[in-house]
């Protein structure tokens, strides 16, 4: 439900919620590079904070014509806490 910090503004998080609850977390971030590993940053800080363990990462709404440059940038990225990128959403515009 959104990121990490979700609920803080009553003393709890989605981390503090996993750690209650024994379970590793799935973070899914939007498309992107530069801020979007900025944001996982700051979720991965609230994960470390309460010793929840992150097993991957789906990103979101990543462009058809940029998926092989963003998931090579991005599982570069996430080996530095040895946490695997799961996959990538394609973003797809729908009309009715």
């Amino acid at each position: 439900t959104g990121h990490c910090g979700v609920g803080s503004i009553i003393g709890l998080d989605n981390a503090w919620v996993a750690k209650q609850l024994g379970l590793d977390m799935v973070l899914i971030c939007s498309a992107g590079l530069g801020s979007t590993f900025d944001e996982l940053m700051l979720n991965q800080l609230k994960c470390e904070q309460h010793d929840v363990k992150i097993r991957g990462v789906i990103m979101n709404r990543v462009r058809p014509s940029l998926m092989d440059k963003t998931r090579e940038y991005l599982e570069k990225a996430l080996a530095r806490w040895n946490v695997p990128l799961i996959g990538c959403v394609p973003y797809y515009t729908y009309f009715p």
